[in-house]
């Protein structure tokens, strides 16, 4: 497991909480979409692991929200 995975696994139940409770019949799905949304945008994200830069540590959890803001928009 990678560390972009961890980090997803790490902060995917704030956003599964939000996708429940607004999307109840279509949390299960929305979730799916929005992994395989992750995973597209991980080689965009993969230098933000090694920087000394601490905004670019925060990269992943925005990688996180746009793939959930792409989700909902589709």
């Amino acid at each position: 497991m990678n560390k972009l995975s961890k980090i997803y696994k790490k902060h995917i139940r704030y956003f599964e909480s939000i996708v429940k409770t607004n999307y109840p019949t279509q949390s299960d799905s929305i979730a799916g979409r929005m992994r395989i949304e992750f995973e597209g945008l991980t080689n965009d994200m993969r230098f933000a692991l090694d920087s000394k830069n601490p905004m670019d540590r925060r990269i992943p959890v925005c990688g996180m929200f746009l793939a959930f803001i792409r989700v909902l928009d589709s």
